[in-house]
């Protein structure tokens, strides 16, 4: 039996770092996946790591990560899982890891859903909640970063538009797209640490103030992308004003200023992720963006559904 689980990745609009101190955020999944296939047999193995067409060893927190929700997994169907699981192959597009586009999220999130499933399927337990792989994602990635908001487990998971800290939940998967603006991406060819940016910016003087201001903006970006009638000009001024504060912080390098040079395109950019390294995002609005950016790699992208599972290609919805 096959049970593969596929997986968006996430762009953050605003409110990074910010989050961690519980300040509002809003993220997107788009419309590029990471797929997990686990396939029934004995003797459990390692998950292989596939980026783009070339396999690549895991690193080591990220080994521990999957230590971690795997024990947690074979725990709570006693010790079971490693008679069901023969191999786990995990794909993540080509240059996306560690890129600021939670790949560490989806890569955990579509794991612990093929675990799961198979033991629903084999062993006769309970099909998942998406709330147990919320969870557990998110204990797992402690493992990776030292902290997470659990930001971008939520948004690989539920998929479209997902908001942290508010009273808002959701926006609509469609909000962007009723208003005009549509989105590219650019990598600018420099791997980031999440780490490492957040030792940066948490030692920044103003660091505490700054968050504030990220967690205002952000609010009143999510409050306009509410309106019925929201103004694409707030909008662009939110994502900028979000960006300086991140430039404020000391996370830009000048790889990532380069990138933003080239959205210049576009009303409004802005680094995603934790920064110092990872992709930028653009907003834009008309039909398409120059000729002549084509060559230079942006690619436009939409928002995605979450989590989907199948089982030797029948679909299964998780509840």
């Amino acid at each position: 039996m096959l049970v593969n689980a596929r997986v968006p990745l996430k762009v953050i609009l605003s409110g990074e770092h910010a989050v961690l101190r519980g300040y509002p955020c809003v993220a997107m999944a788009c419309d590029l996946h990471v797929s997990s296939t686990a396939k029934t047999g004995s003797g459990y193995i390692s998950p292989t790591l596939y980026h783009g067409t070339q396999a690549v060893e895991l690193t080591q927190c990220m080994r521990r990560a999957i230590e971690v929700l795997a024990d947690e997994v074979w725990n709570r169907f006693h010790k079971r899982l490693n008679m069901l699981v023969e191999s786990v192959i995990i794909h993540v597009p080509e240059n996306t890891l560690g890129r600021g586009l939670g790949s560490s999220a989806s890569i955990l999130v579509s794991l612990i859903a093929v675990y799961f499933v198979l033991m629903a399927k084999v062993a006769g337990s309970e099909m998942p909640r998406l709330d147990d792989i919320i969870m557990m994602a998110t204990r797992a990635e402690h493992e990776i970063h030292g902290r997470s908001s659990g930001i971008d487990v939520r948004t690989v998971t539920y998929g479209g538009f997902v908001v942290l800290n508010s009273s808002v939940k959701r926006l609509p998967k469609d909000i962007l797209t009723k208003l005009g603006i549509k989105l590219v991406i650019l990598d600018s060819m420099q791997p980031k640490s999440t780490k490492k940016a957040i030792t940066t910016a948490s030692s920044h003087r103003n660091y505490e103030s700054i968050l504030a201001n990220i967690g205002k903006v952000t609010t009143l970006l999510i409050n306009e992308l509410l309106m019925e009638e929201g103004s694409t000009s707030r909008i662009h001024a939110f994502i900028k004003e979000n960006q300086s504060y991140l430039a404020e912080l000391g996370l830009m390098t000048p790889e990532l200023i380069r990138t933003l040079e080239t959205l210049s395109f576009c009303r409004s950019s802005k680094i995603i992720g934790a920064g110092l390294g990872g992709f930028c995002i653009g907003l834009y609005e008309g039909e398409t963006y120059p000729g002549d950016m084509q060559a230079m790699g942006p690619r436009k992208i939409n928002t995605s559904n979450g989590l989907e599972v199948s089982i030797d290609s029948i679909r299964i919805d998780l509840v």
